[in-house]
């Protein structure tokens, strides 16, 4: 057993003494040892406790000075790591977190406040092996410990906490303020908080001064008074910016120019907040107004209105509603209707806020907590739902894992794009760019490290991006809608597309006979139509029903269905005729049907949506044949509905079947041509294969051969510093081993003359052997190597896990995409110039947003817009964005440079096209950063036609020139 440190004390000495002394004797007869270079049975006024230095006499607690000097070393240390290698292995920065965060006892709160930061690093890495970069923040941190630890160190052990004068103060953006209830007499500090509530006389001094009230420097204003003074009066001053005596802070009169500005207000006061928030209370406040109209209430006490009113409106809703929730959106909703007026709101009344907090207390309920989820449950999750390439199952792992480890809400999910996520060595980067919480839609950056686990939140996301095969830079969504392609899922069955109609068919089990497999693909009718001809017009014609019942003895046709286009025998013709639906076809012989019998009837269609009706009708407002049924439901309402027939009239020659014709011709070319360029392109990137792989073995071999020189050298260099230690080492052995045998024989001969020899000889014998002796003591102090002892090894920092890093970020195979000129006849895209002619001066446009509303004639698919390029050779990226009632439909980045403009245009196109209706308002915004020099365009036209499609445009934010002077489309 052993016993733990402890203490004790005594006012007297002499007491302390003796009580020190019992101890130890009570520990000696319980059969303890005490331990001596530990203990200190002594009285003293001055000890080292469990690392802190106590000191009676002072009566002040301080941290030992060893203890700050390893602070001091460790903190140096970690600043050559940063000198040297611009990072800081993640264990140094935690031992000077822990060092200071142990001495919070004597230096107080100020241990947590200024390693914050140092935290948030540390935190971020992703093992307790790995390098870190710190922040500005954090090395901010460290210069302070270094400056002041020694300032802080120290504690009294009693303060004086009474209290003889009570100060309150409070501080707030624009200033501070405070005062004292007595007159002021050993006032002690002791910070408490208060609500704002309870101290309101503070926190108006501290808004008295408003920070935003700017004036005319002083300096400024003598110059402008000496050119047009001596000025009278100071114009839209305050007490506190006025340069005049006279000064006024208002105007009584609203001059004419500023009439145009009032409407502006309405709009601003209602993106005062959310859009959402904004939408609930104006429909609060009109439910509020329909009441009190209801209730023969005065318009002009609708608002503002009246407390009275207010607290009858909120009881009658108790008396309907079910929970609390009505009554809150009101009274926020009121309260809210006021404050864009400046009116004095109702809702401050004692009277309303009592109706208010008893109606909550009335139709309230107990709050019933969701339980939280677990690490635990998200494991059970993952080990459900995770399966290799299984796209579906990811997205919901990888959502759930984000939100749990970001706390991020469910809007601020979905709203993530593929270009917010920054992926690091050690966590990953997500930029918010529009939160609940973020009501100046600023945007932020959420960090989120790697954990290495199976629920490691980076590992999953890499695989979702991965297995979802777009681009890291992408502007689509992260977790959007998915479709089930044949293929992109692992399913219990294959699927493939049907080779004409891309329908999805279901493989059948395997040994199943071609006619099993033509059965799972869906009945074409025209090319049932053209073999059903084609047994029709064959010269032996045979019964076409006995054929499918699979009669043994095929009889020759007599007659023709011209209903069902089939040629039946004498037998098939009765029984066809005894079948009641059928008594009424007109059954021919094969002698008197024509071939336009047979045309009209062969290629009939079944309806896609009602099976049992043929296409028998053509809606010409829509362009798509139909059934009867389809015409009483979905084709009531249109103008022009014929006969499938009537409308079929002439349509070989018709302008449409020629148009469809060309536009096959034309994607078959394309196809083709595209075929072609990428069979080319594949043997471009093979031939690159197999050069950039010479490429990488050439660079390994120099760097095997670099690694080996290296070696060479080193063990060269061992060698050398071996032979001169061992060279040096065997010097001093070689000089001592003749002193050896120096002193041997001059004992000898010492011990011979005392046995044998006279006093006389003795004397002179021991005067030689004497100064023999000085001789043998100079030599030690002269060969003082014989004190050294050689270490020999080689020195291995952490380079080579730099290098290792190093190298591997410098040789990474990446794969550069880059748009091709390829010339394609079926898929061209329009474009367009809205500006008469391009403007030739050099214009200056500050960083900001260039606007442009617009509208087409028809639905168009967007492909993106034309943009002027640059007039000089400066690279600009621009951030360009498609807008519908404030949503963003496409965003994307582009760089623009000079040489890749065409006739000072450069096109820029959106990851997809964007299918846009008619007639409908859209907006394109476009940023460009930095300011410079550009193309314009000028003369701008409000409507440009192009391709039979009609744009309309509203003028953007600078008038007379514009940044996009055509769309990118396809009608």
């Amino acid at each position: 057993m052993y016993l733990d440190d402890g203490f004790g004390t005594h006012s007297d000495i002499n007491s302390c003494t003796d009580i020190a002394a019992q101890v130890k004797q009570d520990l000696i007869d319980s059969g303890f040892v005490p331990k001596v270079e530990k203990s200190m049975w002594s009285p003293s006024k001055t000890l080292i406790y469990l690392g802190y230095f106590i000191d009676t006499d002072k009566a002040i607690l301080s941290i030992p000075v060893d203890r700050l000097s390893k602070l001091f070393d460790t903190i140096i240390q970690v600043e050559q790591s940063l000198r040297n290698l611009g990072k800081v292995y993640v264990r140094t920065v935690a031992s000077v977190i822990g060092q200071i965060i142990s001495m919070s006892y004597v230096i107080g709160n100020v241990a947590y406040i200024m390693t914050k930061y140092l935290s948030i690093d540390v935190m971020s890495a992703c093992s307790w092996k790995s390098y870190i970069e710190l922040s500005v923040q954090s090395k901010e941190q460290l210069i302070f410990w270094k400056k002041n630890i020694k300032c802080i160190n120290f504690k009294h052990f009693v303060s004086d906490f009474s209290c003889h004068t009570i100060v309150y103060s409070d501080a707030s953006g624009t200033g501070y303020g405070g005062f004292t209830v007595e007159n002021p007499k050993n006032i002690a500090h002791e910070v408490e908080w208060i609500p704002r509530a309870e101290n309101e006389i503070a926190d108006y001094i501290s808004r008295i001064i408003d920070t935003d009230d700017w004036g005319v420097a002083v300096h400024v204003f003598e110059y402008l008074d000496s050119l047009w003074g001596p000025h009278e009066i100071d114009w839209f001053a305050s007490d506190h910016n006025h340069r005049l005596p006279v000064f006024r802070n208002d105007i009584t009169e609203l001059p004419n120019d500023l009439d145009s500005y009032l409407a502006i207000i309405p709009d601003l006061l209602a993106q005062s907040k959310s859009d959402n928030t904004v939408k609930k209370y104006y429909y609060g406040f009109l439910r509020w107004k329909k009441w009190a109209e209801i209730n023969h209430i005065s318009d002009v006490d609708i608002l503002p209105t009246k407390p009275l009113y207010l607290a009858l409106y909120l009881a009658s809703l108790v008396q309907f509603s079910a929970t609390s929730s009505p009554v809150c959106d009101a009274f926020y909703s009121i309260k809210w209707a006021h404050s864009i007026i400046g009116a004095d709101s109702p809702t401050d009344s004692q009277l309303v806020k009592c109706v208010f907090e008893g109606a909550k207390r009335k139709l309230g309920s107990q709050i019933k907590k969701k339980e939280p989820i677990t690490p635990e449950l998200l494991q059970a999750m993952y080990d459900k739902l995770f399966c290799v390439e299984n796209l579906f199952s990811q997205r919901t792992i990888c959502a759930c894992i984000l939100g749990y480890a970001g706390f991020m809400r469910v809007s601020e999910l979905l709203n993530l794009r593929y270009f917010d996520i920054n992926f690091k060595s050690s966590h990953i980067s997500i930029f918010i760019e529009k939160s609940k919480t973020d009501i100046y839609r600023d945007g932020s950056w959420l960090i989120i490290a790697k954990t290495g686990t199976t629920l490691c939140p980076v590992r999953n996301l890499e695989l979702y991006m991965q297995w979802s095969g777009i681009q890291s830079d992408s502007n689509l969504y992260l977790f959007r809608n998915l479709s089930q392609l044949p293929g992109s899922i692992k399913e219990e069955k294959s699927h493939i597309a049907c080779p004409i109609c891309r329908q999805t068919v279901v493989v059948p089990e395997e040994n199943v006979s071609p006619q099993d497999w033509a059965a799972q693909f869906p009945l074409n009718f025209l090319i049932s139509g053209l073999m059903e001809t084609q047994k029709v017009q064959r010269s032996n014609k045979l019964c076409m029903m006995c054929e499918r019942l699979g009669a043994e003895t095929m009889s020759k046709a007599s007659y023709f269905c011209v209903e069902c286009s089939d040629t039946l025998c004498d037998t098939c013709t009765k029984y066809h005729n005894s079948v009641k639906f059928q008594t009424k076809h007109e059954v021919k012989t094969i002698g008197a049907f024509s071939s336009e019998d047979l045309t009209a009837n062969a290629f009939k269609n079944s309806c896609a949506d009602h099976k049992n009706k043929s296409l028998e009708l053509y809606c010409e407002d829509h362009e798509e044949p139909c059934c009867s049924m389809c015409v009483s439901i979905q084709h009531r309402k249109c103008d022009k509905v014929l006969s499938i027939v009537d409308a079929a009239k002439g349509f070989r020659s018709s302008q449409n079947a020629v148009l469809v014709k060309n536009d096959l011709e034309n994607i078959l070319k394309d196809s083709e041509a595209i075929i072609i360029y990428n069979k080319d392109h594949l043997k471009e990137i093979e031939a690159q294969h197999k050069d950039e792989q010479q490429k990488l073995e050439q660079i390994c071999k120099d760097l095997i051969s670099t690694v080996n020189t290296l070696e060479r050298q080193r063990k060269d260099e061992l060698s050398k510093t071996y032979s001169e230690n061992k060279d040096k080492i065997e010097q001093v052995i070689c000089i001592f081993e003749g002193c050896k045998h120096s002193v041997e024989n001059e004992k000898a001969i010492l011990e011979v003359c005392f046995d044998k020899a006279s006093e006389t000889q003795a004397m002179i014998e021991v005067n030689k052997i004497r100064k023999q002796i000085k001789q043998h003591k100079v030599l030690l102090e002269e060969n003082m190597n014989y004190r050294r002892k050689y270490a020999m090894h080689v020195q291995v920092t952490d380079l080579p896990n730099v290098l290792l890093s190093n190298l591997q970020n410098a040789l990474q195979v990446k794969c550069n995409v880059s748009e091709c000129e390829l010339k394609i006849n079926s898929a061209s895209v329009y474009s367009f110039n809205r500006f008469k002619s391009l403007g030739t001066n050099d214009s200056y446009w500050h960083m900001g947003d260039y606007k442009l509303t617009f509208q087409a004639s028809s639905n168009i698919s967007f492909f993106g817009i034309l943009s002027y390029g640059p007039k000089t050779e400066l690279e600009y990226e621009v951030k360009i964005c498609l807008n519908y009632n404030n949503a963003t439909l496409a965003k994307i980045c582009k760089i623009l440079k000079k040489e890749d403009a065409k006739e000072e245009i450069i096109k820029v196109k959106f990851d997809k096209p964007i299918n846009l209706k008619a007639f409908t308002y859209y907006e394109v915004v476009i940023n460009r950063t930095p300011s410079g020099i550009f193309h314009y365009g000028e003369e701008e036209q409000l409507t440009a036609e192009s391709h039979g499609v009609t744009f309309t445009f509203q003028h953007g934010y600078i008038k007379g020139r514009g940044q996009i002077p055509g769309f990118l489309f396809l009608a």
